[in-house]
């Protein structure tokens, strides 16, 4: 018998706009008045309907020009005293506001209060080149280039203090919060990166990365917690449209701007931000575009539908391709096999590894995303060690010099322009084919290593590698991901039975001992990849006694579960450990490795995993 809810169906709500998992994440941008002169590199603040822009440049000059906004329309002020470009801006709105830094090289600071400028108090360091509003005209912060680039500098209304400095320099960086709650991310350190830090009032901390590497970004939040970081520029792609909104533990996606831009002025908050001027589609802009995120939203729920009146649609809300895929990325220049990677997908550094006939390469290579670039060689030529850290902090360690022997202990640092030898690994033997975890150049593990089936673990601190718990099981070729107070063993070679014996069980290491936990699928040695953390893990490709796989698992931090397989069988590739950061296996890589034919190889393969909840259109 039919129920009343089979003949007359269910109720469906209307909504005006699509579900969204925030107020940010419904946002979007719309025009604005167009500024009276076109630049870029601008000292923006103050809020979408009482902003300033100040300073800049254009096609012809550097120049001392302040406008304000109403919300509609700006309006040309009495010009700075100096002209800068790159100065920051500060200011709750343009009746007051502070000019800071700016390019070529300036410690000057300029106040504004409502009608003229006036010279102030001068930074203790040079700053220019952070791209959002940066505090008030009475607690401000100062971040960006300059001499030393870390620096950070506070604003007390008076005088400039230095405080704590930023864990990685550079410039060209986007910034919102406050002088006592702030966000730093991508720009150009030296490398263009997705680095994101967070600024507590003493201290910096690394937080997850964005999604898109670039420099010249801007920002608009109110803290650490909460903001937007909108447009930039990044090589091989050019000017960027892309925005995405932070909520204190990841970054978002969301709605793109109209025009694509780079060193535009940011304002205002993350429910309410001004993006004016900047430069793309190689001219200077007069543009000015708002962001607006609705307070009133409704909640995104997995299986929820609904009429959106708007787009006259049907919707469901659904994950729509579950597990992730492998596409395609660029070709290394130099195919190989068995190399050191570090970094994450989209910035990453592959280095040495095992070249015909056979013999070890010194050879080093950057990826952006796009392309590799050959940089600076590693002083040691080695294959089958490991990396760890970032593309403007890394480490190599480890590896043998020339087969089929001559194990080494060496550690090189990278600091994004130089190879320097630092403490070398404190084991005696077991130099190869161990698994590695860790999050930066200041914090690794490594577990496990050949000849033999070894269970040695070591943790490094920044300065020493140290001896800690030992594996439960010996093997070596083994995977690993994660970090050094959380890392996960995967699989690897076993100490008897066959050829390429490998074992499918899994360790987890808390910082003080290894436990057992739920095996692999399918057990592998041979260079199998890793990447994530040790609750969103990534295991791909190897070898085993059954050949070479292709396979890739994915880890929630209880088990393993088979997913899309690379484009064919690989083993001893190069990979990105952090994935797309440390926190989670949302865009591993594969670089390189060794096939069952034609042997090594120079491809690139990027893993992506889909937003895991989304509003479809119903068509049928």
């Amino acid at each position: 018998m039919s129920t009343y809810k089979e003949i007359k169906g269910f109720k469906v709500q209307t909504l005006a706009t699509d579900t969204a998992a925030s107020a940010v994440a419904g946002g979007s941008w719309s025009a604005g008045g167009n500024m009276n002169t076109a630049r870029s590199e601008i000292g923006g603040g103050g809020t979408q309907t009482s902003g300033m822009a100040a300073g800049g440049r254009n096609a012809t000059l550097i120049n001392n020009n302040a406008e304000i906004y109403n919300g509609s329309s700006w309006t040309a002020i009495a010009t700075m005293n100096t002209a800068a470009r790159g100065r920051l801006g500060a200011g709750a709105d343009n009746e007051a506001f502070i000019a800071i830094g700016g390019n070529p090289s300036l410690v000057n600071t300029e106040n504004w209060n409502g009608s003229s400028w006036t010279e102030v108090n001068d930074l203790n360091t040079t700053k220019h080149d952070a791209h959002g509003n940066v505090g008030t005209v009475t607690a401000a912060i100062a971040v960006g280039y300059g001499s030393p680039n870390t620096t950070n500098e506070i604003w007390d209304g008076t005088n400039w203090t230095e405080v704590g400095d930023l864990n990685t320099g550079g410039g060209n960086i986007a910034f919102f919060g406050t002088s006592t709650s702030g966000i730093v991310a991508g720009g150009n350190r030296p490398a263009q990166v997705t680095i994101c830090e967070s600024w507590n009032g003493s201290s910096w901390t690394e937080v997850a990365d964005l999604n898109q590497p670039r420099e010249g970004g801007s920002g608009a939040g109110s803290s650490n917690s909460i903001g937007i970081v909108f447009g930039g520029y990044k090589d091989g792609t050019g000017d960027l449209a892309q925005t995405e909104s932070w909520n204190g533990s990841a970054w978002t996606e969301v709605n793109d701007l109209g025009t694509a831009r780079f060193g535009a002025g940011g304002a205002g908050s993350e429910t309410s931000a001004l993006c004016s001027g900047g430069r793309g589609a190689d001219a200077y802009q007069a543009a000015t575009e708002e962001w607006t995120a609705s307070s009133v939203f409704t909640k995104i729920n997995l299986g929820q539908v609904y009429y959106n009146s708007g787009s006259n649609a049907f919707k469901v809300t659904k994950q729509p391709v579950p597990g992730g895929s492998w596409a395609s990325g660029g070709t290394m220049n130099t195919s190989r096999k068995m190399q050191m990677g570090f970094g994450i997908q989209t910035a990453n550094i592959m280095a040495g590894g095992a070249i015909p006939p056979p013999a070890s390469t010194d050879v080093t290579e950057q990826y952006n995303g796009s392309s590799w670039s050959e940089i600076a060689e590693i002083n040691t030529a080695r294959q089958n060690g490991k990396g760890a850290g970032t593309v403007t902090a890394g480490l190599v360690f480890g590896g043998y010099a020339s087969p089929p022997g001559s194990g080494t202990g060496a550690n090189e640092a990278w600091n994004g322009s130089a190879w320097t030898e630092v403490g070398d690994l404190s084991r005696s033997g077991g130099y190869q084919s161990f698994g590695t975890a860790g999050a930066s150049s200041t914090s690794a593990i490594i577990f496990a290593g050949e000849p033999g089936t070894l269970t040695i673990t070591e943790t490094w601190n920044g300065t020493s590698w140290t001896e800690v718990a030992d594996l439960n099981s010996g093997r070596s070729s083994t995977a690993g991901f994660g970090e050094t107070t959380a890392a996960i063993c995967v699989s690897g070679y076993a100490p008897s039975g066959g050829s390429y014996p490998t074992i499918a069980n899994v360790e987890s290491f808390d910082g003080t001992s290894w436990t057992e936990i739920n095996d692999v699928n399918t057990s592998r040695g041979g260079g199998a990849g890793g990447s994530g953390s040790s609750t969103s893990g990534l295991f791909f490709g190897g070898q085993s006694p059954a050949g070479q796989h292709a396979l890739t698992e994915t880890f929630n931090g209880t088990s393993f579960t088979e997913v899309g397989d690379l484009s064919g069988p690989i083993y001893e590739m190069g990979y990105a450990p952090l994935g797309a950061s440390s926190q989670s296996n949302l865009a591993g890589m594969s670089a390189g490795g060794k096939s069952p034919s034609p042997g090594s190889v120079a491809v690139t393969e990027e893993w992506t995993i889909p937003e895991s909840i989304s509003n479809l259109t119903i068509t049928d």
